[in-house]
């Protein structure tokens, strides 16, 4: 998957990262999304998180007011 930084805002939110049949495979919550997912796409990852890149095709995200909305999501 290619990242594209822009099309994430810099706002709190959870994102779902999902596999080539759609299936979500990963739930996570961040204070900006933006950062957050930047980080799965540079620099060194632990095993865990280079197996699952490997399987992400898309990542869709619900906006939250808040770092404790985002909790509650």
């Amino acid at each position: 998957m290619k990242f594209n930084r822009p099309n994430y805002p810099a706002k709190p939110g959870i994102y779902l990262m999902k596999d080539k049949d759609e299936k979500i495979i990963y739930v996570g919550k961040a204070t900006s999304l933006r950062s957050r997912l930047s980080s799965y796409f540079k620099g060194k990852k632990d095993l865990k998180t280079s197996i699952l890149m490997k399987h992400v095709e898309s990542i869709d995200f619900v906006l939250a007011k808040d770092s404790h909305e985002a909790l509650i999501l």
